[in-house]
């Protein structure tokens, strides 16, 4: 009896183990958060002045590099709590106290904005804002008397990360790429001609049920036999039957998390043949000469966003008015720029 519960235990350890094992896999690691979301961070540094590496510290920080309950069931990476006067989403998470309200977003784009509105708009944060940009030690130590967090070495553990990952990289533009000036070219990238873009007619710019790639503009480069188009301004490729997220992931080089946000895709979403998938940052406002755009039925801002390349927070931050936090309705009008 005594070897048969013996067996029976070392297969439930072995079960066990594989399966945590498993799991160990799936972690995102400080590089891949990194990765992904240093444009979010450089983001709220260039719109509301909160050093890039902090908020990169603070989301690894909180949210374990995008591994904790809240980052995952909820897309809170910063580990902000309801409030009083909180009307969003919620989930009900343990930390200093039992059962406490944090809050729930959609996408964890809206976690960064709503982190950098945070800290911009509290009162007790204010002094931050007078430190200079790549005052990283300032605003960590600054966070932690201001009571962003409890723990008393919180602001060394934020310095620790931006420290240990050079972070700090990210406050300044020059040093951005790995330290290289703006604007500077290797001889080999001054003597190599510009690549000749075509531009079909204007009237092949309206959308239907996808865009015509033979007919919108011809690949300007091509990577691993995918073509690689602009749409306002933004390069992008188009996806391949069979393809998945993880797959073109590989392909391009590029964190599928990433690909997943720069191409407003859920959580679990997948691509399909056809798909516009932009490999970079979209602008927040469009180039061409259509100013406005009438919302048609089934819409959303994330599939407005992919048609004319332009970040749905840029839709957002122009059509304020329209929107009010919401999805637009079907006849109204969206501006553009």
């Amino acid at each position: 009896m005594f070897r048969k519960v013996h067996i029976l235990f070392c297969g439930l350890l072995l079960c066990t183990s594989v399966s945590l094992s498993a799991q160990s896999t799936e972690r995102t690691t400080r590089e891949a958060y990194i990765e992904e979301y240093a444009p979010l961070a450089i983001e709220a540094q260039e719109e509301y002045g909160i050093p890039a590496s902090i908020t990169l510290a603070q989301g690894i920080l909180e949210s374990d590099s995008g591994n904790s309950r809240l980052a995952t069931e909820a897309n809170n990476h910063f580990g902000i709590k309801c409030k009083s006067d909180w009307t969003g989403g919620k989930i009900y998470h343990d930390d200093d106290e039992q059962d406490e309200c944090f809050r729930s977003y959609r996408t964890a784009e809206e976690s960064y904005e709503d982190h950098s509105v945070f800290l911009a708009t509290g009162q007790r944060y204010a002094f931050l804002f007078d430190l200079e940009i790549t005052d990283y030690e300032g605003w960590a130590h600054g966070l932690k008397k201001a009571g962003y967090a409890t723990s008393p070495t919180y602001a060394e553990r934020l310095i620790k990360i931006i420290t240990d990952h050079q972070l700090y990289r990210y406050d300044d533009p020059s040093t951005r790429r790995g330290g290289e000036k703006p604007g500077v070219k290797t001889a080999e990238e001054v003597a190599k001609p510009a690549p000749v873009l075509y531009r079909a007619p204007k009237e092949y710019y309206e959308w239907s049920d996808g865009l015509d790639i033979e007919n919108y503009t011809i690949p300007m480069n091509s990577i691993d036999g995918y073509g690689i188009f602009l749409n306002n301004g933004t390069r992008y490729v188009v996806a391949r039957e069979g393809d998945t997220l993880k797959g073109l992931s590989r392909t391009l080089g590029i964190n599928a998390g990433r690909l997943r946000r720069l191409n407003n895709i859920e959580r679990g979403g997948e691509i399909a043949e056809g798909d516009i998938i932009y490999i970079e940052e979209k602008l927040h406002d469009y180039l061409g000469e259509q100013t406005v755009y009438i919302v048609a039925p089934n819409d959303t801002l994330a599939k407005i966003s992919q048609r004319f390349g332009v970040s749905v927070k840029g839709l957002k931050k122009m059509n304020k008015a329209v929107l009010k936090g919401g999805e637009p309705y079907p006849g109204e009008e969206l501006h553009l720029l």
